[in-house]
C-alpha cells in the first residue's frame, strides 16, 4: 500500500469513528449528556466509538448482539435500559454510519 493509500485508509476511519461518536453522542445511551454543562466531556464516547467504527469496518454492519457486547465491555451493561425499540434505532443509526463511507458517485 502506497502512503497516499494509507493516509486516504485512515482519513477514511477516521470519519467513520467521528460518525460513531456522533451517534453515540446523540443517542447517549448510557445517559450521560456529553457536551452539556457540568456533565461528561463532548468526546465520552470516543472509545465506545473506535469498537464500534472497529466492528462496522470489518464486517460491514452490526447486529444487536454487538451492540450489547460492546456496552457491557465499556459500562459493564448490555442496554436492557433501553427499549427494544431504542436499541433497534441504535443499531440502525450505527449501520447508516457505514453507508454514508461509501464513495460517492
Amino acid at each position: 500500500m502506497s502512503d497516499a493509500e494509507i493516509i486516504t485508509e485512515a482519513r477514511r476511519y477516521d470519519a467513520l469513528v467521528l460518525r460513531v461518536l456522533a451517534v453515540l453522542t446523540e443517542f447517549d445511551p448510557q445517559g450521560l449528556q456529553p457536551g452539556k454543562p457540568d456533565w461528561a466531556p463532548i468526546d465520552e464516547y470516543w472509545h465506545e466509538a473506535q469498537s464500534f467504527a472497529q466492528l462496522l469496518d470489518e464486517g460491514g454492519s452490526i447486529n444487536e448482539s454487538d451492540a450489547r457486547d460492546v456496552w457491557m465491555n465499556w459500562f459493564s451493561n448490555d442496554l436492557s435500559h433501553l427499549s427494544a425499540e431504542e436499541i433497534e434505532q441504535f443499531v440502525t443509526a450505527l449501520n447508516g454510519c457505514v453507508e454514508s463511507d461509501a464513495p460517492s458517485t
